[in-house]
């Protein structure tokens, strides 16, 4: 009996030292990856718009060979995230006139998507009919309802 116990502590040992260093594993791979996204926003946030719109736009084949300056890169930076500003307001000046009834709010899209369940539309035929009541057009189920008797 006494090493039928001995032998179960052991397997409970080895058990649990596995189970802690898996689950320290994984805490540290956790850390690690939180550490990394922080420092990914970090080096984002430190980036220029006008600085990076320039390197790009000297990306393009025509401009390879040539080695601009610093106050060159900074004045076409300048040029280009105006005109890329322009533009952005422009699209959403359309985009603003095009659609009204354009949904915006994260809320209000998801709400929309949902599967109305039949509360929602037994709330609205309801309404639906009270507002006809109100108006004096009798419903299809009132019209129903006197026409069996």
């Amino acid at each position: 009996m006494r090493k039928h116990r001995k032998r179960s502590n052991e397997q409970w040992r080895f058990i649990l030292k596995w189970t802690a260093a898996g689950f320290v594993l994984a805490v540290m791979y956790n850390i690690a990856y939180v550490l990394q996204l922080h420092a990914r926003d970090r080096r984002l946030s430190k980036l220029v718009d006008e600085h990076e719109i320039a390197k790009s736009f000297m990306r393009q084949p025509e401009f390879r060979d040539r080695f601009p300056d610093t106050l060159e890169i900074h004045e076409l930076g300048r040029i280009l995230k105006g005109d890329v500003d322009e533009a952005w307001r422009r699209k959403q000046e359309s985009l603003g006139g095009k659609n009204p009834n354009e949904i915006r709010e994260e809320y209000r899209w998801m709400r929309a998507v949902q599967d109305a369940d039949y509360r929602r539309r037994e709330k609205a035929e309801k309404r639906s009919r009270d507002q006809q009541a109100v108006a004096g057009f009798p419903s299809e189920s009132a019209v129903s309802k006197s026409d069996s008797r």
